[in-house]
């Protein structure tokens, strides 16, 4: 049996749902329940849950029964994203805590690892950011669970040692980073510094591939454009001994955001999804 566990990122099987396109729906077309089905089929003994579809399954099925339903189909590794405005004040901040009461009461029921959140988009103060992120560490460690912060480079937390600097500043235990493989090559970071990330910072980490040059802004790349591991010109297979150097042990977060991904049946996108990424997991191990 291999040493990894594989978490299906909710955009990886959410299907024609698209995130941060105004417009746009985020609710996946396909039931809960199908995902869950699909999901452990394929392999996967984790997934996540985004909140405008979470709010749409919980009306549906409601929140012990999607407990229940996970537990039956072994999804033992759960998320929940992807809070933004945590450092906001007026109206903002006022949604991003209604969001957040949201994600934590689902991710105490489900047993989640984390709540997934992102940095800023415009610049704001360092030590008020590190105060409401350990704001938010302090209300999610009532329900026992830890805050992942994503870095970006679209973002002002942009790269992993942003995204350390913030969390050693918060001085939260249960303050931490997620790491994305995308996002990591497309900040520039080596690979030789996420191996010198500390172990106990390093909550989640995703994987995914990308051509070796972004195509339009950023976020266009990133929201479009991602593949399955192996299918690009990242190095995964090195970036996954890396985050193994410096400690992490899973489970590995597939996330695979694209508008090709996006018209897969939901079997479909499962199965390649796990496959791509068992492979180059297995090559790392030297199976």
């Amino acid at each position: 049996m291999s040493d990894f566990r594989l978490l299906a990122s909710y955009w990886t099987i959410a299907g024609d749902a698209v995130p941060l396109r105004p417009g746009l729906s985020e609710v996946s077309p396909f039931p809960l329940y199908d995902r869950i089905e699909a999901a452990s089929a394929a392999g996967f003994v984790g997934m996540g849950f985004s909140f405008q579809d979470l709010e749409a399954s919980l009306e549906r099925y409601g929140l012990k029964n999607i407990a229940e339903r996970l537990d039956a189909s072994g999804i033992v590794d759960v998320e929940v994203e992807m809070l933004g405005d945590w450092f906001a004040d007026g109206d903002a901040r006022i949604e991003s805590d209604r969001v957040r009461d949201v994600l934590l009461d689902a991710a105490e029921a489900f047993g989640a690892r984390h709540l997934k959140c992102g940095g800023p988009p415009h610049p704001v103060d360092d030590a008020q950011l590190a105060e409401r992120f350990a704001e938010l560490c302090d209300v999610a460690a009532a329900t026992g669970l830890n805050v992942a912060i994503e870095p970006m480079p679209f973002t002002t937390v942009a790269t992993p040692a942003d995204g350390l600097a913030l969390v050693n500043a918060a001085g939260r235990a249960n303050g931490g980073l997620c790491i994305d493989i995308w996002h990591v090559a497309r900040s520039g970071t080596p690979y030789g510094d996420v191996a010198r990330l500390p172990a106990d910072r390093v909550f989640a980490v995703e994987l995914n591939d990308a051509a070796r040059d972004p195509v339009g802004d950023l976020l266009d790349d990133t929201l479009d454009r991602r593949l399955p591991c192996g299918q690009g010109d990242l190095d995964v297979r090195a970036f996954v001994e890396a985050v193994r150097r410096a400690g992490f042990q899973g489970p590995f977060g597939v996330e695979i955001i694209s508008s090709a991904h996006r018209t897969l049946p939901l079997d479909e996108a499962a199965r390649l999804a796990f496959e791509t990424t068992a492979h180059v997991i297995r090559k790392s191990n030297g199976e």
